[in-house]
């Protein structure tokens, strides 16, 4: 599914509606952080009218950008309605019109049921977070920037951390993971054949033998397996400690632009 068809199969209007409301549902950290740093302005002095005015303001502010996000996510299921419907189509009506068809019936229905849900989960969802996500971070970084553009690099150093773990600690749990899923593998292949050889082993009295041998594959396999284990571990404290970092350090860099905007 190449990105021409995507864009030709949905209305035009249905794409101008969803980058509108992805527009408009990005400025939620903007909104959320302008209604929190404003309250700095009021005090025991102020007006009880000016206090209701700034609620309702508020709420409509942020009551527009929840709506716009809700109808984006509409939006964005009507989309992925569509989309399944071209593909699923597509592939029916092609099988149908193939000469040589002579697929088993049981492999299309799953096709249509399983590797095409996945089409939709890994692609077309894929497509419009990825989009929105990009949008807010463009957005929520030139807003930052603009109150102050030494603080908000460092709050937007700050809040990558929680990646850097993942990125860290990605290649090697993938290669773990892996090692054990062969060491396991390798295991249950030699139990395998250790049970359906079993006459033929008594036989020649070589119970132990095999024994010792199954069982250094089993240590191997529960090396690896703890192996993984401790690397997800440590992952998981490289992953919280980001996260505190990032939570002290953004609420400090909250706190000096609010003192800003109050000042």
């Amino acid at each position: 599914m190449s990105f021409k068809t995507f864009f030709k199969t949905l209305p035009k209007s249905l794409l101008l509606g969803i980058l509108i409301a992805t527009i408009i549902y990005s400025f939620d950290g903007v909104v959320l952080s302008s209604v929190v740093s404003n309250v700095t302005f009021f005090n025991r002095h102020t007006p009880a009218i000016k206090a209701v005015l700034y609620i309702i303001s508020s709420l409509l502010a942020l009551g527009l950008v929840y709506f716009a996000m809700t109808l984006k996510q509409i939006w964005i299921n009507q989309a992925i309605k569509l989309m399944n419907i071209k593909i699923k189509d597509s592939f029916v009506y092609g099988q149908i019109v193939n000469p040589d068809f002579a697929a088993v019936a049981s492999d299309n229905v799953s096709k249509i049921f399983n590797d095409f849900k996945l089409i939709e989960t890994n692609y077309f969802k894929n497509f419009f977070e990825w989009c929105g996500a990009i949008l807010m971070a463009a957005i929520s970084s030139f807003y930052i920037l603009w109150l102050n553009f030494a603080i908000g690099i460092l709050f937007i150093l700050f809040s990558l951390l929680p990646m850097l773990s993942s990125k860290i600690f990605g290649k090697v749990l993938s290669d773990s993971s892996e090692t054990w899923q062969k060491s396991s593998s390798t295991y249950l292949g030699k139990v395998t054949d250790l049970f359906n050889g079993i006459r033929t082993i008594k036989t020649y009295l070589a119970e132990k033998t095999m024994f010792a041998d199954t069982e250094n594959y089993l240590q191997q396999t529960e090396n690896s397996y703890k192996k993984m284990n401790d690397y997800q571990a440590w992952a998981i404290f490289c992953q919280r400690h980001s996260f505190c970092i990032e939570f002290y350090s953004s609420s400090w860099c909250r706190f000096v632009f609010c003192y800003q905007w109050s000042g």
